[in-house]
């Protein structure tokens, strides 16, 4: 079970990002709602070609037209905030070298990873409470042709909830295998850019449709969500990724080396030229000079 104590305190250093990255989702969904009626006027019955982002058939909808113009981009924005969180959650802590601190209390790993895990996942939620907040605030006061209820737009964020879960259980991971938090970035920094090129590729290019499978962006169903409705197998295949990575995080944590900026994959890969190997060599040139003395 992960330590309360733990969850409370990483809730508590998160509460600023929380804030921060929440109002800043839910100010963007007030403003689009706003921003409706007068968009609304200049493209009603207008079809987009496709941008990569499935076909919109009339912006002046306000279920593709908020689709367009919030949920697609709320993936990527998230995607930055699970990757900041979640590089900085154990690896932070390592970096400044207070987590040796707190493993020499009486604290199991386990409870402390889960601890961190579980207080990150709640700040997601937050993130995405507020920005449902967005929508409350302004939707009942925007005419919105009847087409979307304003209940529905407040908890339609919460769709990105699994795939933002996921990223953060993939940093995690990540940061569990690499030494540094910032090179733990770099990797899901990267490997985000390349997953979201390829989904964009995938909605432009017919011929490498069976492609859009490889990304998690297509299981977000930020494409689809106000339009089509939420694919549930597709938050349930979200959450199991996540469980697996996290799974795999903390057994990964269990055995790191704290404190030594060494972690199973580089020891794995003896890129630091201390393997076991060089340890036996070292000592065995230590033992004649010793016996010498």
């Amino acid at each position: 079970m992960p330590d309360r104590t733990i969850v409370r305190k990483t809730l508590r250093d998160l509460r600023w990002q929380v804030v921060g990255w929440g109002l800043g989702l839910a100010g963007l969904a007030a403003m689009l709602v706003l921003l409706y009626p007068a968009i609304s006027e200049q493209f009603e019955g207008v079809e987009l070609e496709n941008i990569g982002f499935g076909a919109i058939e009339d912006l002046g909808n306000p279920r593709e037209y908020l689709q367009v113009e919030f949920f697609t981009w709320a993936p990527v924005l998230l995607t930055v905030f699970a990757i900041i969180v979640g590089g900085g959650l154990l690896a932070r802590e390592e970096g400044v070298g207070t987590l040796e601190l707190v493993l020499s209390q009486p604290l199991a790993r386990r409870a402390l990873f889960l601890g961190k895990a579980v207080g990150g996942a709640v700040a997601i939620v937050g993130v995405l409470l507020l920005a449902g907040v967005g929508f409350l605030l302004t939707a009942p006061w925007v005419d919105l042709k009847g087409h979307v209820a304003v209940g529905e737009l407040a908890v339609a964020p919460l769709s990105l909830l699994t795939f933002t879960w996921f990223v953060l259980a993939a940093t995690m991971l990540i940061a569990t295998l690499t030494p540094t938090r910032g090179r733990a970035w770099a990797l899901m920094a990267a490997a985000a850019f390349l997953a979201y090129a390829l989904y964009i590729a995938v909605g432009l290019v017919n011929s490498i449709e069976g492609l859009r499978y490889l990304t998690p962006y297509y299981y977000s169903d930020a494409q689809r969500v106000l339009t089509e409705g939420t694919v549930w197998w597709h938050q349930g295949g979200l959450l199991a990724a996540a469980l697996v990575c996290w799974g795999l995080a903390l057994v990964t944590f269990e055995r790191r080396e704290i404190g030594v900026g060494r972690s199973p994959l580089t020891a794995l890969l003896r890129r630091d030229g201390r393997g076991e190997g060089a340890d036996e060599l070292g000592d065995a040139a230590r033992e004649p000079s010793s016996v010498a003395r």
